[in-house]
């Protein structure tokens, strides 16, 4: 890994652990909801993937623990999609457990200088376990040590110690190499011995010292020199610190930490106390700017809204040639103006210099509005005169990426806008997107959701009828109304496949009421030519629990006349996040003839909600259509149809396919049949129900 590579992962490190603690608290704070409000599907699918990003993150930036600990929740909420189920009790109390856990060992720091404790790299033992006890791990990225010194033996001795105690290091042997070690292993700490063949620890200080850029960097030395004031004159030359050898393993390490420790925390200090914005140019430091982002990423996370936002990255093509044509000094005097130019355009939108463009970050904006602001940038640009010695105009090239792909940390986002940046140096206008890498399956879904959406700007969806057929014979014609999503080619998409998809994407309140229109059509269709069927039609229950819906569907009902025929079927597991709101809207529209069948029925749950809602259908779970009952649910079949039966509620069996299903579920007392031994469902409402023999 590059020196600028390092660079950039210890500013992003330090940016995801200042805001990781109001991550995991809106993260809590989401859980808290849904256990008090009730689960749904989307909310679930969205928080899992939400915890599966973040657990990656964590891994990313060396917070193993924090890491560990959100894969456990991350794995508790994948079983509940696997299954297909919405946390009971029990899950419930599991997860809310594992994410206060989290919070607790993660204590909010505003300021930065002291890494939570569920968070902070680990730092692996030394041999004989004295690294152990050697002091607090220093924060951020593992320290990197530059160890000076020519005796092999004794320069392993010191490399071993601080390697297994978790820092980085690196040996020179040599003096003359020093200065290009310093400026290529950019350490965080130089350990030197005092005395060498060719020259001496304090000449080196010195040396080190006549450059800014090391001015502040701690030296320690090591040594057998046990006169005192040769030890000053080495403090004195510019050292830090000095260790006399032997030196114990524990020791080392914690003089090394506590050097590196102070080091940084002066290093911040510095930085806080330097303006966030270059007076000159308008640009924010780069640490401003990763503060701006890792915030706005954390805030996302205690909503399920994607929201508006996101970064643009400007290049500038062919700026290492400019740099080489025109000079350094030339081209840092462009590199200001573009970014006056930049920050006049953005406002207070925060922008910096990145390697040899500009990052800049809008906290509005969707992703068409980001583009247009890409290309205001781009012309603004390309329309700077410059210096004679530069040549030519600019042009540039803007990379954006939208917040609405929920990223989990700044350094995800960054290597998003990079890789569209890198697309749109190809890009005819010199503008792109970033656009995720699919997956087979994720390009499927795409496409199907693309479909979806056709479907219901253009009344693309159908029905297909089952009849629901009375075990005594006759009675009124009746139908589970199913809905389907057919392609060009002919494939056909069930409800199965359409319904989740579309509930995740807030498209399920248009279907639900395209369901119902059509079937109010065809029930009004069939009762001119004479008898009206009796449709079932699902409908999820968020759908019937927003403000304007129950409005809506007496509107409707109004329009036909009062035609009746419409049944509402409801999913047991479905309902129960939102009971009170269903069984407000079942009471408002029961009056207006809307009938209410609760599908899924089975002991338990079910029996309790035989009693709070106004039922006149029961469809029971598939499992009681099984060929070969037991005993004990036999039995369990029996009490439930006679408690439906007990409060006027007729019970339907669902998915029979052969005669002895048939025949166990009317000796029960079953009352309607449904399923390919009655008939497989079909475009028509056609079915004999005056003659149909079962």
């Amino acid at each position: 890994m590059s020196e600028r590579e390092l660079t950039r992962l210890a500013e992003l490190r330090q940016a995801y652990l200042r805001h990781l603690p109001q991550r995991l608290q809106a993260l809590a704070a989401r859980l808290r909801r849904y256990t008090d409000h009730g689960w749904d599907v989307a909310g679930l699918a969205l928080l899992h993937e939400d915890i599966q990003r973040l657990a990656g993150a964590s891994g990313r930036y060396g917070l193993v623990d924090a890491s560990e600990r959100l894969l456990a929740v991350e794995g508790l909420l994948g079983d509940l999609r696997r299954r297909n189920a919405l946390p009971d009790a029990e899950a419930q109390a599991q997860l809310r457990t594992r994410i206060d856990e989290l919070v607790a060992r993660t204590p909010a720091d505003g300021d930065g200088t002291a890494a939570p404790s569920a968070v902070a790299a680990e730092t692996p033992a030394s041999a004989g376990g004295e690294a152990s006890a050697a002091g607090a791990a220093v924060e951020g990225p593992p320290p990197r040590i530059l160890i000076v010194e020519d005796d092999r033996s004794e320069a392993l001795y010191a490399e071993g110690i601080l390697g297994n105690a978790g820092m980085r290091t690196q040996v020179v042997t040599s003096p003359d190499t020093l200065i290009d070690a310093l400026t290529d292993f950019r350490p965080d700490l130089v350990l030197m011995d005092l005395y060498m063949p060719t020259t001496d620890g304090m000449t080196l200080t010195a040396r080190i010292r006549e450059s800014d850029d090391f001015l502040h960097l701690p030296i320690v030395f090591l040594s057998g020199e046990s006169d005192p004031d040769k030890q000053f004159e080495a403090l004195d030359a510019g050292g830090d610190d000095f260790l006399a050898k032997p030196v114990r393993a524990r020791h080392l390490i914690a003089a090394v930490n506590t050097r590196v420790r102070r080091a940084r925390a002066l290093a911040r200090r510095n930085q806080a106390a330097a303006p966030v914005r270059d007076p000159q140019t308008g640009l924010y430091q780069r640490c401003a700017l990763l503060e701006h982002i890792d915030a706005a990423l954390a805030g996302r996370l205690a909503s399920t809204a994607s929201g508006d936002g996101g970064v643009l990255f400007l290049e500038l093509t062919g700026a290492p040639q400019l740099r080489d044509r025109a000079g350094v000094q030339v081209f840092e005097r462009i590199a200001d103006e573009i970014g006056r130019v930049a920050t006049r355009i953005l406002g207070e939108r925060p922008a910096t210099r990145w390697g040899d463009g500009l990052l800049a970050y809008s906290d509005t904006g969707d992703e068409s509005a980001l583009l247009a602001l890409a290309a205001t940038l781009r012309d603004a640009v390309a329309a700077h005169p410059l210096p004679e010695a530069a040549g030519p105009a600019l042009r540039a090239t803007v990379g954006v990426c939208a917040l609405a792909h929920r990223f989990s940390d700044p350094g995800s986002l960054l290597d998003a806008v990079e890789r569209a940046a890198r697309t749109a140096r190809s890009a005819p206008g010199g503008l792109a997107a970033f656009q995720p890498v699919q997956t087979a399956a994720e390009a499927r879904e795409s496409a199907l959701l693309a479909r979806i959406r056709e479907a219901v700007d253009g009344d693309g969806f159908e029905l297909i009828y089952q009849p629901i057929v009375a075990v005594a014979g006759g009675g009124q014609p009746q139908y589970q109304a199913l809905l389907r999503l057919r392609e060009l080619d002919g494939k056909v998409y069930p409800a199965a496949e359409v319904v989740p998809l579309a509930e995740r994407s807030g498209l399920l309140p248009e279907i639900d009421r395209w369901v119902v229109d059509r079937a109010l059509l065809a029930i009004r269709s069939r009762a001119q030519g004479g008898e009206a069927p009796h449709l079932f039609v699902s409908q999820s229950p968020l759908t019937l629990a927003a403000d304007d819906h129950a409005a809506w569907m007496e509107a409707r009902l109004r329009e036909g006349d009062g035609v009746r025929g419409l049944t509402i079927d409801l999913r047991l597991d479905a309902v129960m996040p939102y009971l009170d709101l269903v069984e407000a809207f079942c009471r408002r529209l029961a009056p207006a003839g809307v009938c209410f069948c609760l599908s899924q029925f089975e002991a338990g749950i079910g029996e309790s909600l035989l009693q709070r809602l106004p039922l006149a259908f029961v469809r029971l779970a598939p499992r009681y259509a099984e060929a070969a009952l037991s005993t004990g649910t036999r039995d369990e079949l029996k009490r439930l149809i006679d408690a439906a039966h007990q409060r006027g509620v007729k019970v339907i069996g669902q998915r029979v396919e052969d005669a002895r299903s048939a025949a166990t579920l009317w000796m029960s007392g079953i009352d309607y049949l449904q399923g390919h031994l009655v008939q497989a469902p079909g475009s028509e409402l056609g079915f004999d129900f005056h003659h149909a023999v079962l």
